[in-house]
């Protein structure tokens, strides 16, 4: 999907956002498009998770290796129910804990997902993130948001505007630029599907 030739760039505020700001960047969502957007760590590359098309131009855009799962953020933890298959006591602990915030739980998915979203192991990434713009872009979208990096896959994350157009120039349909990311680190990893949770990657919270 091209919504236009040139990527448009929204300015938003990252303690109030603007809601015209957000409403627009949800539309391009459910229209099929791709976005980037700040998050509580790094810029993420929005869409829609269900849309096949707007998945698979993210692997195309950063050069993803095929099989590996996309990150999801959401903006209630009720949002779980239908994107995995169960809430172990060692993850609920986890969540109550930091979430919201920047910490990423990989969760057993739900069968009723597709494939595109989830990896080989039939796992997926979810957070709640502790940003205001990004759990209202989920809102407003009414879908969870993807929120893989907004880089070429083995290149540094992007922590502005300028690195995001630095990696995609115009290929990206919106950008809501709030200025330099809060965190320079992207969100720890949890495995959270073993008996014992595994650090996948040591990020943002230290644990």
């Amino acid at each position: 999907m091209n919504l236009s030739l040139r990527t448009k760039i929204l300015t938003i505020d990252s303690h109030q956002p603007q809601t015209d700001a957000l409403k627009e960047a949800a539309r391009v969502i459910i229209a099929g498009g791709l976005i980037a957007f700040p998050t509580d760590t790094t810029y993420g590359l929005g869409a829609n998770p269900f849309d096949d098309g707007a998945v698979e131009r993210i692997f195309e855009l950063k050069g993803r290796q095929a099989g590996k799962a996309i990150l999801i953020l959401i903006d209630h933890p009720q949002r779980l129910g239908g994107l995995v298959q169960g809430i172990s006591r060692n993850a609920q602990e986890l969540m109550d804990k930091f979430w919201p915030g920047p910490l990423t739980l990989i969760f057993n998915a739900s069968h009723s997902l597709r494939e595109h979203i989830i990896a080989r192991s039939g796992k997926i990434g979810i957070r709640l993130p502790d940003s205001q713009i990004a759990r209202m872009l989920a809102q407003e979208a009414g879908v969870p948001v993807t929120a893989t990096s907004a880089n070429v896959s083995g290149k540094p994350s992007a922590l502005n505007v300028n690195d995001v157009r630095t990696y995609f120039g115009d290929k990206l349909d919106l950008i809501l630029d709030a200025g330099q990311s809060a965190q320079a680190v992207e969100s720890t990893v949890i495995d959270v599907t073993c008996e014992v949770p595994v650090v996948v990657r040591q990020g943002a919270i230290i644990i």
